[in-house]
């Protein structure tokens, strides 16, 4: 039996490399939070500050389709939307952290083999050094794991549709097809999918040479609009019922780019999108090593190409323009589809909340696919000038610098989002060589604070079910992850007349903040003052024109002179208690009752409890 394992590995020592530089990078590359587990630093911004709670919810209600999660505003139940649904059973299953982790590492593995998948086709089958660590380093990329394979998942969901395309394997790549809907986002990029497939089958159908050929490209469109419609059944049924969202007041025109005046802006901002990607992978949004590298080989190339001898090289030079223009014309689309013109014409087609932007999802893929396609004429550059063994060497060096150097790029980008700088992949790593822990950001363990909101529920010693409550300069998700019923809350898709409702609480601040030229929150919180308010509104939240964070640590001790809240819509609303991690000055005037404050050792916040006073 051992005999035939080692002549197995003998004769799969390919296969073993691939799987074995694979699963070991991404278990050295998650290392530090499994070493670190809930004191790690995780992404605040659209992850520990909403994702991860609704896929708690989620995972306890996914079958209901009907009732109210009370905490989260009450918010119908159908409204509860996942990014993908593939990472519920942990969340069922598992402690929430480890939920996040094994999704995480999951997605990692996924986007590593997918990617080596589609390189193994683009590249030929050849070059397999630069297509394991370009795998590689795709797969650590910094993106959102909390959206699933929703873009980490595009080289399986290319590898998948061009085997079926090619009637290759057809059972694994139904699979990976399947896969891939269940694990993606259907409001992400789904749609932007099933409408370019959608095209492909009516480009087949209409040519007499694919007519009847691509019949299994025919039924992969067909799984994939069946799955993604299942998955996101709820959301649909209450998308065309007469539920009427909060979306009936967006406004995504104050994202304004006149296309008519301002035509000169839209190069730099076409070549600023180009130069990256866009959120959902943080430091490829900063990292401009990648399409540098692309840029400067072609444009090299289209100089000095006659001298290049190898006779596989005009494929790749190809290869490398077509990748660099459809990149560039994604970015060109992603800027023009924000300029006021289109968006009023997207407004007035579809309506106000459809972001149609999104398939920018698609250049990461695209962007990493061009560097292994440089590195591959690098290489060949290399072998002209060296002897054979020197070439491999510089060669193999010259690869190893551009993945080495883009990862540490990638990972030390430090991003401000709601007025505070985030933790990176080396803020857990430094925290784990020298045990010292940055003071503006909070872990997992310390954002969600068991411990500290245990001690003011037994303060409050209530039943949760009695009251309802609000936060100030702490995210509400973090009062709705320890079971407080809320009125406030971060949801794409609650009801219009709930934001009516908490509009009123906080159109007194709305007022201040408008009639203010420059006010501290404006260019961190709101870009266009308290109008997002009106624009977007998905973070239904307490706010005060004096502050210019979501997040208070207890070291900075902030206190707010005149907070100007409407507390007659507060409690009509079943509001009595608002958790705050800033002192409010002015609480008795508000008729508002001051308990704690409450904190801990380890606490990374101090929250006063403000009690409505009863009349």
């Amino acid at each position: 039996m051992s005999d035939k394992i080692v002549d197995w590995f003998k004769n799969n020592k390919l296969t073993c490399t691939v799987v074995g530089v694979g699963l070991g990078g991404i278990l050295l590359f998650m290392l530090p939070y499994l070493i670190l587990g809930e004191n790690s630093y995780l992404l605040i911004w659209d992850n520990l500050d909403s994702e991860i709670l609704f896929n708690k919810i989620n995972a306890k209600r996914f079958f209901n389709f009907k009732g109210t999660v009370p905490e989260l505003m009450d918010i119908d139940i159908m409204a509860v939307n996942s990014f993908s649904v593939f990472q519920l059973p942990f969340y069922a299953i598992f402690p929430t952290f480890w939920a996040y982790i094994i999704n995480d590492i999951i997605v990692r593995i996924t986007a590593y083999f997918g990617m080596y998948l589609a390189l193994e086709i683009l590249l030929r089958n050849k070059y397999r050094f630069i297509n394991i660590m370009v795998s590689l380093l795709y797969a650590c990329l910094p993106f959102f794991t909390i959206y699933g394979l929703t873009g980490a998942g595009m080289p399986l969901a290319f590898w998948a549709l061009y085997k079926i395309y090619r009637k290759e394997k057809l059972i694994r790549a139904y699979i990976a097809v399947a896969f891939y809907t269940i694990a993606s986002s259907l409001i992400l990029i789904g749609y932007f999918v099933i409408a370019l497939l959608i095209i492909t089958c009516i480009v087949f159908a209409c040519r007499k040479q694919t007519r009847k050929t691509q019949f299994h490209f025919y039924i992969a469109t067909v799984v994939m609009i069946a799955l993604y419609v299942l998955c996101n059944l709820k959301m649909i049924i209450l998308i065309f019922s007469d539920y009427e969202s909060h979306r009936v007041v967006w406004d995504l025109s104050y994202i304004k780019i006149d296309l008519i005046n301002d035509i000169k802006t839209l190069v730099p901002l076409t070549l600023s999108k180009f130069l990256g990607s866009d959120h959902v992978y943080l430091g490829l949004h900063f990292n401009i090593l990648i399409p540098l590298l692309c840029v400067t080989v072609f444009w090299i190339g289209t100089i000095a190409r006659i001298k290049d001898k190898n006779p596989n090289s005009n494929y790749y030079w190809r290869l490398l323009g077509i990748l660099l223009a459809i990149n560039l014309l994604l970015s060109f689309l992603t800027v023009l589809t924000a300029t006021t013109l289109i968006l009023k014409i997207i407004n007035f087609l579809i309506g106000p909340s459809f972001s149609i932007h999104r398939f920018y999802y698609l250049m990461p893929f695209i962007s990493f696919t061009a560097t292994a396609t440089s590195l591959v004429l690098v290489s060949h550059w290399v072998r002209q000038f060296f002897q054979e063994r020197v070439a491999l060497i510089t060669s193999s060096v010259i690869i190893l610098l551009v993945c080495v150097s883009s990862f540490l790029v990638s990972h030390s980008v430090k991003y401000i989002a709601y007025g505070m700088e985030e933790a990176t992949y080396f803020t857990n790593v430094s925290y784990i060589l020298t045990g010292k822990q940055p003071t503006q950001v909070p872990t997992y363990k310390q954002f969600y604070d068991e411990k500290l909101f245990s001690m003011v529920d037994e303060y409050i010693a209530r039943p949760k079910s009695e009251y309802k409550v609000a936060s100030l300069g702490i995210f509400p998700a973090i009062s709705s992850y320890n079971g407080f019923h809320t009125i406030d809350g971060h949801s794409q898709f609650y009801s219009y007349e709930h934001w009516k409702k908490f509009r009123k609480i906080i159109a007194p601040e709305i007022e201040k903040a408008d009639s203010m030229s420059d006010w501290p929150g404006k260019k961190v919180l709101y870009p266009s003052g308290a109008a997002t308010w009106f624009n977007w509104g998905n973070q239904c939240y307490l706010f005060s024109s004096e502050s210019d964070k979501f997040l208070y640590p207890k070291r900075d001790a902030e206190q707010i002179e005149n907070l100007d809240l409407n507390i007659e819509a507060f409690t009509a609303m079943g509001g009595e208690y608002i958790f705050s991690t800033v002192k409010v000055l002015n609480h008795i005037d508000l008729g508002l009752i001051e308990h704690g404050p409450f904190e801990h050792d380890k606490s990374f916040y101090r929250i006063y409890l403000y009690e409505v006073e009863k009349k």
